[in-house]
């Protein structure tokens, strides 16, 4: 880990610039620069399906544990803040999530929700990419082993994550916070009794509550992901349809994943946003472009993120 985590970012960062030589950086300045104050939206947009993100989490946790939605939406900030800074699968900043909400829940129950939550933002994550695998097999022309390589990713991820709940059926918290500890990502005492039997009771006794975290999780998706590719394409006068737009984002988070040792798939998405535009007869460098911005917006909530989490060690400093 410790020369994963500033080797991965440089790289990302080294195959962003490539990225940016080969299509020339006037072009995508020209395209940043006409945005201006529309930048604003694209920001205020970001609430709504982070505010949905989080109210998935409280889904999970249950109104019965009474966590205030403020608080929680703080703690999905911070982590996610983590999340995008660490080299890890996009799981650095879980643990963080249920040690800022401690107070209103046990460590042990925190950590259990989070995990849970993760898995079915995962999986909302991987039923959207599914359908932009369907549409670009209808919509673009690619190789025949280009599909069968794709196909076999998605259907691999799907296999994972169902074998993923499978596992928390069955007391997998020993063996997991074996290797959150081994990483480093958990250091204090998790009573791994109450965390098997909050992971295994959810699935069995709170199938509702899994189905509306999923629904969410996935509307997040389709706002973070279609509804702002397409508002930021109409900005720059791009006339595409929503399921142009729906194409160009979920196949987006299918590279993301696959590059998923890269922090929020820096240098990946960006490129690969670009060859999916150039696939779809589109200017590549309008997706270059658009994957900046969405990086920018992303730094931007980081940086709030890493604002809330340096308060909250802050405040506890003091007590």
């Amino acid at each position: 880990m410790k020369w994963l985590r500033p080797v991965s970012p440089a790289l990302g960062a080294l195959v962003l610039a490539l990225f940016i030589f080969k299509f020339g950086l006037h072009p995508i300045w020209m395209n940043l620069k006409s945005l201006k104050w529309k930048f604003v939206p694209i920001l205020v947009l970001c609430l709504s399906y982070e505010s949905l993100n989080t109210g998935a989490w409280l889904t999970v946790i249950g109104a019965e544990r009474r966590v205030k939605f403020l608080k929680l939406f703080k703690a999905w900030l911070a982590g996610e803040a983590i999340n995008a800074t660490i080299p890890l699968m996009s799981l650095g900043g879980e643990p963080l999530k249920a040690a800022l909400i401690r107070d209103e829940l046990p460590f042990s129950r925190g950590m259990a929700s989070v995990v849970i939550d993760r898995t079915i933002s995962s999986l909302a994550g991987i039923l959207f990419a599914m359908s932009g695998v369907a549409l670009g097999f209808r919509y673009l022309v690619l190789p025949l082993r280009l599909k069968v390589a794709i196909l076999t990713i998605t259907v691999t991820g799907a296999i994972f994550m169902l074998f993923l709940i499978f596992a928390q059926l069955h007391a997998p918290g020993s063996s997991v916070m074996r290797a959150l500890r081994k990483v480093k990502l958990v250091r204090r005492d998790v009573k791994t009794l109450a965390f098997d039997e909050y992971l295994s009771s959810f699935y069995r006794d709170y199938k509702s509550r899994f189905l509306l975290a999923l629904i969410m999780h996935l509307s997040a998706r389709m706002i973070g992901g279609i509804l702002e590719t397409w508002i930021i394409l109409r900005f720059w006068d791009i006339n595409v349809g929503f399921t142009s737009a729906w194409l160009i984002a979920s196949l987006t988070v299918l590279i993301v994943t696959l590059f998923a040792f890269l922090p929020s798939g820096l240098g990946a998405s960006e490129g690969g946003q670009a060859y999916i535009f150039k696939a779809m007869g589109l200017d590549p460098t309008v997706g270059l472009s658009m994957g900046i911005v969405k990086r920018l917006r992303k730094i931007a909530w980081v940086m709030i993120g890493l604002i809330i989490l340096a308060g909250s060690k802050s405040r506890e400093e003091h007590l």
